[in-house]
C-alpha cells in the first residue's frame, strides 16, 4: 500500500533532526523549569529544535565515526549504490542485518546524545548558580 505524497526525505529529517531537538530542549528544562519547555511560539520552538537537532547529529556522527570508523565518503558510495540497486527494483548488495543495526544503533546514539547534550547545557547555569540568583528567567539557550 502506498502513502501519495509520503516520502523517506522527510520521515528521515523528522527522525533525525527534530526529535534529537526536541529531546535536547526537555533535558534543558527540567526541574524548576520544567513548565518553560511547551513556552513559546510554535515556530520558534521548530526553529530551534531543528537548529539543536543539527548540534547533536554532528556530535553523533563524530563520536558515531570514529568508534565504528567510517567517513562521509563511505556512507555517500554506499547510498549511491543502494540508490541504483534499489530503482531498479534490486536489493542493495551489501544488504544485511549489520547495516540495519548500525542505522538503529545510530538514532539510538543520536536520541541519547541529545538527552547528554540538552542536560549538560542545562546544568551550566545550575554549576554556576545563575538560576538560584535569577529565578525568574531561565536563559534562553534554546
Amino acid at each position: 500500500m502506498e502513502i501519495p505524497g509520503l516520502s523517506i526525505i522527510p520521515v528521515l529529517f523528522v527522525v533525525l533532526i527534530i526529535v534529537p531537538g526536541v529531546f535536547a530542549k526537555r533535558f534543558y528544562f527540567s526541574g524548576v523549569f520544567a513548565k518553560r519547555f511547551g513556552a513559546g511560539d510554535f515556530a520558534d520552538r521548530l526553529i530551534t529544535s531543528i537548529f539543536w537537532g543539527f548540534i547533536v547529529q554532528v556530535i553523533t556522527y563524530l563520536v558515531y565515526s570514529q568508534y565504528f570508523d567510517f567517513t562521509l565518503l563511505d556512507i555517500k558510495e554506499y547510498l549511491v549504490v543502494a540508490y541504483s540497486d534499489l530503482s531498479s527494483n534490486k536489493l542493495p548488495r551489501d544488504f544485511e542485518k549489520y547495516n540495519l543495526w548500525m542505522v538503529l544503533g545510530y538514532v539510538i546514539a543520536s536520541i541519547g546524545m541529545s538527552a547528554l547534550v540538552g542536560g549538560w547545557i542545562g546544568w551550566i547555569p545550575i554549576g554556576q548558580s545563575f538560576k538560584n540568583r535569577y529565578q525568574i528567567q531561565h536563559f534562553p539557550i534554546f
